[in-house]
């Protein structure tokens, strides 16, 4: 009997070290499998990451975008519509009519965000065309608001193509105030403080650096008006909800009375920004791709001056941006 016992308690035995060895095994096998499917969808991340870098750096050409100098928008009273018109080298553009979405970026400090956007087909009917439109304003003073944001305009047909179509930049003043065109009997420095907005696209596969998207930003533009010169920068970074240790250095510019701009002088092919995307990555930009531009006004209610302008910048051949900015005085 002792005899059967103990060959019933080694079988048993020896059926659970089996059944111990082969969940063992199962176990390996399903922590292996777990880790190619996480290894696979790394993978493929970071190809959907570079796919829509390459397509965003690809369409933030300088023919691509509208200058904000050849459009501009209007807001409905009640914010329901934005209105796109267009000037200049582009005058014969319809205007774009966005409406309002219930999407509402966060706050930018006192700067409120609006979206808009619109969709329409062209080319009877083969390709399809989204605007989108962001806004943020705030008051200046007592009677003025500043504005500033950007547009942008993607199409797709039917074979399932898309590509960046079109995209601007939105800055403007509105309600009473004057633009400022005569600096020579100010004294003294200004610094403005704001905040910026824009698009980017850094596409570098080859070091799995691939980054796009819609970005805010810090902006500070300090005037000297004894030289009649400004700079800036514009920093922290947060691009498709990811904080970026990025920085824009508006380089020293002079004031130009005839246009009321700090602006790149005409046949001037200095570059005028320098993006560092990080501390080994400072190359400046090549000359003519980056540049950047300011107006100054001021609210006649009560005389609070701020300036608004637009930017961009390339990071040697990976990285592009472009983007504007509102700012107000702060001493």
């Amino acid at each position: 009997m002792k005899t059967a016992i103990r060959t019933i308690a080694g079988a048993a035995c020896i059926a659970a070290l089996a059944a111990c060895s082969s969940s063992d095994d199962d176990s390996a096998r399903v922590s292996g499998l777990e880790t190619d499917l996480a290894e696979a969808n790394k993978a493929l991340s970071d190809l959907q990451a570079e796919g829509a870098a390459r397509l965003r750096y690809g369409g933030l050409h300088s023919q691509n975008l509208i200058s904000s100098f050849d459009h501009e928008e209007t807001r409905a009273d009640d914010g329901a519509t934005l209105t796109i018109g267009f000037s200049g080298s582009e005058q014969s553009r319809p205007d774009m009519v966005l409406d309002r979405t219930t999407a509402s970026p966060p706050p930018l400090g006192d700067w409120q965000g609006e979206v808009f956007e619109a969709a329409h087909t062209v080319d009877s009917g083969q390709t399809e065309e989204q605007t989108v439109a962001v806004l943020y304003r705030s008051q200046l003073g007592t009677e003025t608001y500043l504005q500033f944001g950007y547009w942008q305009t993607e199409a797709s047909n039917s074979s399932g193509r898309s590509w960046f179509n079109r995209y601007g930049q939105l800055i403007s003043a509105r309600g009473n105030f004057e633009q400022v065109t005569d600096i020579a009997e100010l004294q003294g420095t200004a610094t403005f403080e704001g905040h910026a907005a824009g698009i980017s696209a850094v596409s570098n596969p080859s070091n799995g650096q691939n980054d796009s998207g819609e970005f805010t930003a810090d902006a500070t533009l300090t005037v000297d008006f004894g030289d009649g010169s400004a700079s800036g920068t514009i920093d922290n970074f947060t691009v498709a909800g990811e904080r970026k240790g990025w920085t824009v250095e508006l380089l020293p510019q002079m004031f130009d009375p005839n246009r009321g701009t700090f602006r790149l002088a005409l046949g001037n092919r200095i570059a005028d920004t320098r993006w560092k995307i990080s501390a080994e990555q400072d190359t400046p930009g090549d000359s003519g791709a980056n540049w950047w531009w300011a107006t100054m006004v001021e609210d006649q209610g009560d005389e609070s001056t701020g300036a608004i302008g637009g930017f961009q910048a390339r990071y040697t051949n990976i990285g592009r941006m472009v983007g504007s900015f509102g700012t107000k005085k702060t001493e």
